[in-house]
């Protein structure tokens, strides 16, 4: 199979921390958890690892070790259940048992049991990790409810009957030990180091050992965080595991994920998502505290815009805020994020066939299943790593038939077809036999003409590159580059943060709009600080099938500020559905902080004035720009409050006050020194 190019991921550097696991002895209430302790090096990419693997797991008597209190005080319930009574009626025809299972250093976790009741063959393990928390029982400290809803386990796998293993990582919900926020990989120097890796392998480890009528396969899966979770249990995989399909997969945050794109932070939904589902409001903070509660019940570009600074959102967030905390510290891709990055350690042969879910309108996760799927992909040998792209918000194909989405219409259930035709049937065939479905090597669903397109690589074997260009009077082509011009050509606009530019057409009811990639774009035309770029009308489809990325040569008056480049594809007036007449669709769009140009890691002000270059990953898309439509480019340095707001001045953000905000003069150049242009990836 031909390997693609591995330039997406370089941005981590050259080092690497080096990873490895221990096993250990322990012994918890009086029963031993026996495991020995192998270390096998290797090294990949230039990697060291080593793998520590229980061999013969545990012989422990689950009735009298489990049934000790956890770390909450709540009773583990070790008597079978029928689910129903627990859970409800869409678990009926399973028992519930809720156990506290001992990792190798001791540390108990709690984890919840699902047994088909009326199953005559061996069962396969569906295993899951969350830190949202799984259930509610009594007066137990219970969480989110994954399992009421199907934000955790889908109907499909429930009426095909497995065995449920699903487990609330450390120091969340029940589980004993210290939570981290997307734990880091310990380092082979750290003796007896545990991390999600060593908890995933030790839990299956366990329930092989433990649990009766299984049939000695385990699947993975999880959506979001614990998409991340099932990843991690690919690094140095149970040899019971034998399928995993991880959706809309979280990237350790810092290039394009949950906290920064390319080093501006996610504002709206990634402090929402902190404060809210990991540091957690008491029932006390959130009286009278718009942001703490969903929805907001206000304009939330005002709402944020009053804040004045991220400073300035202090008394709105959890007075107990670890999380929030570290990823406003580190705003640079530092030893935090480095020692997250999980496609370092995903460089090795893979051996469990995968399935990665991404869902084009993600706007939570789009990087991750994308990125992981092309790290995999150049160590797999065998043809056993997949990608399915479909027309989807963050994991919208698990909650409805996903034949709409907003204004958009997708002419199918996609989300019912890629549930009956390929997630439920890749796991049936890897771990009951059942026959092999047809899954190409990449199925990816073209927006523009809405069909499922089959490929048996990704990238594609006869893609070429092609550049859209910058011209003068607000035209984009494709065939020329721009004219020497006696002076180098730009157009200018005023960037200034007390008028940002909305990512949602006000007023945003809310913090964060999931559907923002779906909106028409003709709302930012009226912005005088958004520069506007189209082609002539097509005179032939264009089928956009892989990665895009801009090439702006840019200035600035300031000494940071911020690029936003966003590739529109706009309909005809002429067009048959009127409330689609001239409407601009978002196909790909991104941020880039300026003072990140030469790297990442270590950040450097801008040269007022000074024309730099900046290439800015669109990733990547599958969509057909139909005959007679148009491309639209708007280039604009704001993108309000989906993203923060740049002072335009080099400095630690998130220590800025409100006075330190300026306006600046921003510059696109579009001449032949300085041809700013986009490239892109098309299919003949």
């Amino acid at each position: 199979m031909r390997k693609p190019d591995l330039s997406m991921q370089t941005t981590d550097g050259k080092a690497s921390a080096s990873y490895n696991r221990h096993s250990q002895c322990n012994k918890t209430f009086g029963v031993a958890l026996v495991v020995s302790v192998l270390f096998v090096f290797v090294s990949a990419n230039g990697f060291e690892r080593a793998s520590a693997r229980p061999s013969d797991a545990v012989a422990q008597n689950v009735e009298s070790t489990m049934s000790a209190p956890d770390a909450s005080g709540a009773i583990a319930r070790t008597e079978a259940t029928d689910a129903e009574e627990v859970i409800g009626e869409r678990w009926r025809g399973y028992t519930y048992q809720e156990l506290m299972v001992p990792m190798r250093d001791g540390v108990r976790l709690r984890t919840h049991v699902l047994m088909p009741k009326n199953t005559d063959r061996p069962t396969p393990i569906m295993f899951s990790r969350s830190p949202y928390g799984w259930i509610r029982v009594g007066g137990q400290l219970g969480g989110s409810g994954d399992l009421y809803t199907k934000t955790g386990m889908q109907d499909a796998l429930i009426q095909d009957e497995y065995i449920f293993v699903l487990q609330d990582e450390r120091g969340r919900y029940g589980s004993e030990g210290a939570f981290e926020l997307v734990r880091p990989f310990y380092s082979k120097s750290a003796e007896g180091g545990v991390d999600d890796t060593t908890d995933t392998y030790d839990t299956i480890a366990w329930a092989i050992a433990n649990l009766k009528g299984h049939n000695g396969r385990v699947g993975l899966t999880g959506t979001s965080y614990r998409g991340w979770h099932a990843m991690v249990g690919l690094i140095d995989p149970h040899p019971a595991v034998k399928a995993a399909a991880p959706s809309a997969t979280m990237s350790e945050g810092f290039f394009g994920d949950d906290f920064y794109h390319n080093g501006a932070l996610q504002l709206a939904f990634g402090l929402q998502f902190l404060a809210r589902a990991i540091d957690g409001y008491p029932d006390d903070e959130k009286e009278g505290n718009a942001f703490a509660n969903r929805p907001m019940g206000l304009d939330g570009y005002d709402f944020f815009l009053r804040a004045g600074s991220l400073k300035g959102l202090a008394p709105f967030l959890p007075k107990h805020r670890p999380a929030t905390e570290a990823i406003l510290a580190n705003d640079t891709y530092n030893e935090f994020y480095q020692k997250r990055a999980l496609r370092r350690y995903l460089r090795r042969p893979v051996t469990v066939p995968t399935l990665h879910i991404a869902g084009w309108y993600d706007g939570e996760d789009n990087r991750g299943p994308l990125e992981y799927y092309h790290v995999m992909e150049a160590f797999d040998e065998n043809d056993q790593n997949m990608i399915v792209a479909g027309p989807w918000y963050h994991g919208a194909w698990r909650f409805e038939k996903a034949e709409s989405f907003g204004p958009l219409s997708f002419g199918s259930e996609t989300g019912t077809f890629f549930t009956e035709k390929v997630w439920a049937p890749f796991f049936r065939h890897h771990l009951k036999d059942a026959p092999e479905p047809n899954i190409p090597e990449a199925l990816l669903f073209d927006t523009g003409v809405n069909k499922w397109r089959r490929f048996d690589e990704w990238p594609i074997s006869g893609s070429k590159k092609i550049k859209l260009f910058l011209h003068q009077d607000g035209r984009a082509a494709f065939t020329e580059a721009p004219e020497e011009t006696a002076s180098d050509a730009f157009d200018a606009y005023v960037s200034d943060p007390a008028n940002p530019v909305p990512y949602y057409p006000r007023p945003n009811l809310d913090d964060w709009q999931k559907d923002y990639m779906v909106q028409d774009q003709r709302f930012a035309l009226r912005r005088p600080d958004v520069l506007v770029y189209a082609t002539s009308p097509l005179e032939e489809d264009l089928l956009l099938c892989g990665r895009a990325t801009a090439k702006l040569f840019a200035s600035t008056e300031g000494t940071d500020t911020d690029w936003v480049v966003k590739l529109i594809d706009q309909y005809p007036e002429t067009h048959d559905d009127k409330a689609l007449r001239g409407f601009q669709r978002l196909i790909q769009g991104e941020i880039f902080r300026a003072k990140f140009r030469n790297s990442f890691s270590e950040p450097t002000p801008v040269a007022p004035g000074k024309v730099e270059a900046y290439s800015i990953d669109l990733l990547e898309r599958c969509h057909t720009v139909k005959k007679g439509h148009r491309l639209v480019i708007h280039v604009q340095s704001t993108w309000f409050p989906l993203f923060d707001r740049n002072p335009n001045v080099f400095t630690k953000i998130s220590e800025a006050d409100a006075d330190d905000f300026t306006a600046v003069e921003n510059r696109i150049y579009r001449s032949s020194a300085h041809p700013s242009h986009i490239e892109l990836t098309i299919l003949p």
